[in-house]
């Protein structure tokens, strides 16, 4: 086994302090996550390299027995009486990978079930027995610490549990599905003609909601970016850079300047992080149409500052309300291109669980740079930005060439990638 091994009774009457009842629902429940906590311990390691350490410790005992020597073998027992390995959060993450989970009604995945670790581990560190005295191992310069504590999910048999869990459950990773140029096209096309059919005093909020909602599409998917992100857009940043050159050779005739909202000034000294973006991609998304179609709208309601992309009464919209936009328009674009889609995209529920703004369009921007050959650098820079805002006020964590470059003079860096769009 090669591993902190007790029977199941003698675990069950650490955690509550009493023999278990045959009767007894809950008691047949806790032996039964014992059980499957063990053995998940078990098979952390394959079964060869198991054999492979058993019989090499035979081997020692049979060499030191030869010569008349006690071997160096410690014994596997008695443990203590307590819970030292952590077996009270292990059998926890089995109760809970029993629960209702967003893709499976009668199981939760592994990457939901670890929150509970890290939770444990979290509040294990913020206890006042932890915080009673502090030990910890430095390297000889002093630069790296290594904090110890008395963790019982630190223990081997622990980690044996985790690895060998993470095994036998698989992680079923379902990323968002990107957006391909040819479906931005009909994406933007679909939302251009619903504002044209949106016209009078009665359809205005709707007409409203579906400029920004253009906006937000073509904005994410040209510079790469996450749900959330797309609605930083600020207006006012908007309004000021809308003509202005970007660096000392920047034309504004070529580009236009998108300004994401900051928590710090950034580089530049601006509270915006600004993304320069050519007018036009090679797809035909128009940007510097839809930004100065959002900043006029804006304008007609008596707003010059704020969110761009915000409700009648000036609230940012959400990432919910781009999501059951975009999901309308795929449905409408499935209904007559079913070609655009792959085979098992047959219903809207397959769209809504596909597509998603939080990553399709960044997934749909990334792939395409890379098919057209954009160099790292170039895609590098283009994200340099979430790195910064992460940051706050700390150094961004870029690499040494991107620590000297500075981004008033990147504008070429920046063409080439929203060029290809």
């Amino acid at each position: 086994m090669m591993s902190p091994f007790e029977c199941d009774r003698c675990i069950f009457h650490k955690l509550r302090g009493e023999p278990p009842n045959p009767e007894a629902e809950r008691d047949k429940l806790l032996l039964a996550c014992i059980r499957r906590a063990n053995l998940d311990a078990f098979w952390s390691r394959s079964s060869d390299t198991v054999s492979g350490h058993v019989g090499q410790v035979r081997m020692m005992l049979m060499l030191s027995k030869l010569v008349g020597i006690e071997p160096l073998i410690p014994s596997p027992g008695p443990l203590p009486p307590f819970d030292h390995c952590g077996y009270t959060v292990a059998i926890n993450m089995l109760l809970k990978s029993r629960m209702a989970g967003k893709y499976h009604s009668d199981h939760q995945q592994w990457d939901t079930l670890r929150k509970l670790r890290t939770a444990y581990g979290n509040a294990v560190r913020a206890s006042a027995e932890a915080n009673a005295s502090v030990t910890s191992v430095s390297d000889g310069e002093g630069k790296n610490y290594q904090r110890l504590s008395d963790d019982p999910c630190a223990s081997l048999w622990f980690m044996r549990f985790l690895s060998g869990c993470k095994r036998r459950m698989g992680q079923d990773w379902r990323p968002d599905r990107a957006m391909t140029p040819q479906l931005m096209q009909h994406l933007l096309a679909r939302v251009e003609n619903r504002i044209m059919n949106l016209q009078g005093d009665a359809n205005k909020v709707d007409r409203l909601r579906w400029i920004f909602s253009g906006t937000y599409f073509a904005v994410s998917y040209v510079i790469s970016l996450r749900g959330p992100e797309g609605l930083l857009l600020e207006l006012e940043g908007l309004r000021r850079h809308f003509n202005s050159h970007f660096g000392n050779d920047g034309d504004p005739s070529s580009h236009v300047v998108i300004a994401l909202l900051g928590q710090v000034k950034g580089e530049h000294n601006e509270r915006q992080h600004l993304i320069p973006s050519v007018n036009q991609t090679k797809s035909g998304i128009q940007v510097r149409r839809w930004l100065r179609r959002t900043i006029a709208a804006n304008y007609a309601e008596g707003r010059v500052s704020g969110p761009a992309l915000c409700d009648e009464r000036g609230v940012v919209l959400t990432t919910r309300t781009m999501n059951e936009m975009l999901h309308e328009m795929l449905e409408e674009i499935r209904g007559e291109h079913k070609t655009l889609f792959l085979g098992d995209i047959v219903s809207r529920a397959d769209i809504e669980e596909k597509y998603n703004v939080y990553r399709s369009f960044r997934r749909g921007s990334d792939s395409r740079a890379i098919a057209m050959g954009v160099s790292p650098v170039d895609i590098d820079v283009v994200n340099r930005w979430t790195k910064k805002e992460a940051a706050g006020t700390s150094r961004a964590s870029h690499k040494m060439k991107h620590h000297y470059a500075d981004v008033t003079i990147l504008l070429p860096a920046f063409e080439r990638y929203t060029k290809v769009m």
